[in-house]
């Protein structure tokens, strides 16, 4: 058997795996609300039970609010000022996974909103 004849059984049982996932998905397996509602199930919860409640849901008071962004300043002054007579790392993988990973949960935000909104424009 040549490598080009199991190049070629290889690509096409690929193929068929890939029609069947396709064709047994469910209808809105694409949009990013069905799976924020599947990691919701994922951790026993309901996402359309959930509401926000001031004072109870995390976040929801100028308190709590108040103390991240004195915690969150706190830490980036503090490292700077830990960090003023050292070289700088070299986290060059570091930082381009990071810049990754922010840009594809921007791109998946950009996607449910404009889920949400194409139906509210299109009226």
């Amino acid at each position: 058997m040549s490598a080009a004849s199991v190049a070629e059984a290889a690509a096409g049982v690929a193929s068929d795996f890939a029609s069947d996932v396709v064709a047994n998905a469910p209808v809105n397996s694409l949009s990013p609300d069905y799976w924020l509602s599947e990691g919701y199930k994922a951790f026993g919860y309901d996402k359309s039970q959930w509401r926000w409640v001031n004072g109870v849901t995390p976040l929801s008071t100028w308190r709590e609010v108040g103390i991240g962004m004195v915690l969150y300043l706190g830490v980036i002054f503090g490292i700077q000022f830990l960090m003023r007579s050292r070289k700088p790392f070299e986290l060059t993988r570091l930082a381009q996974f990071h810049n990754l990973a922010l840009t594809l949960i921007s791109l998946g935000l950009l996607i449910l909103y404009v889920e949400e909104l194409a139906p509210i424009i299109s009226e």
